[in-house]
């Protein structure tokens, strides 16, 4: 065969997703899919819990949307549409809102925190008192779908990957942009951009708070307070 999926000896990840159909044979690779299965499942679960309304956006428009984004453009019979980078309403009376649906942004990256298409998750609320609404909302979110995962897969998680599936305690830790600043000068890191966090700085803030408060999970608030604040 072009790739024995169940060799010891793993071929090279471009090797192995020419033979895709092949290498998804493996229950190791097969539990990734399964799983985000189980995590589709309980956040749509944990929304209709909470009275959230499921919709679906166009994905071709005729006029750009996301102002200053860059968008993918193609021929549309007699007219040009852009693929949509994201696009919410709630104008309806749609208090609660979320969709799960692909996105494309035509945006040139090297890092895997910027592709051209993935799958967003989006929630929107209406009517909240303030952000603290929000991350009480988040926290239970994810605490929610993290213990649905460890119920059905926790097992096969560990097997598969040597990793014990944590739910996390709630509430989540919460530091300040100055304080996180402040953390990460006693280790050592100057962030790339003045009074704000780059994405070693964020490793770095999440390994301490891992240590330091068992928790995987961080939330930075009140960024206008730090130095050089962000508006």
């Amino acid at each position: 065969m072009p790739l024995d999926p169940f060799s010891e000896s793993a071929s090279g990840i471009d090797h192995r997703l020419d033979w895709r159909h092949l290498d998804l044979r493996v229950s190791r690779n097969r539990l990734i899919f399964e799983v985000q299965t189980t995590v589709e499942m309980a956040m749509r679960e944990y929304w209709m819990q909470n009275h959230f309304i499921e919709i679906h956006s166009p994905k071709l428009m005729g006029t750009a949307s996301e102002s200053g984004a860059e968008l993918f453009a193609l021929p549309y019979f007699n007219t040009t549409a852009y693929l949509v980078y994201k696009q919410m309403a709630m104008a309806s009376g749609f208090d609660r809102v979320f969709e799960i649906a692909p996105v494309f942004r035509a945006d040139p990256s090297f890092t895997s925190r910027h592709t051209t298409e993935f799958t967003s998750v989006d929630v929107e609320i209406a009517w909240i008192d303030s952000h603290e609404d929000v991350m009480a909302f988040e926290e239970a979110w994810l605490q929610y779908v993290i213990s649905t995962v460890r119920e059905r897969h926790g097992d096969a998680i560990a097997e598969s990957y040597g990793v014990e599936l944590a739910v996390p305690a709630l509430p989540f830790p919460r530091v300040t942009m100055a304080e996180a600043l402040a953390v990460l000068s006693e280790l050592g890191h100057t962030p790339e951009r003045e009074g704000d966090l780059d994405p070693k700085g964020e490793r770095l803030l999440g390994e301490y708070i891992r240590k330091t408060r068992g928790c995987d999970y961080v939330f930075v608030i009140d960024l206008s307070h730090a130095p050089c604040g962000i508006p």
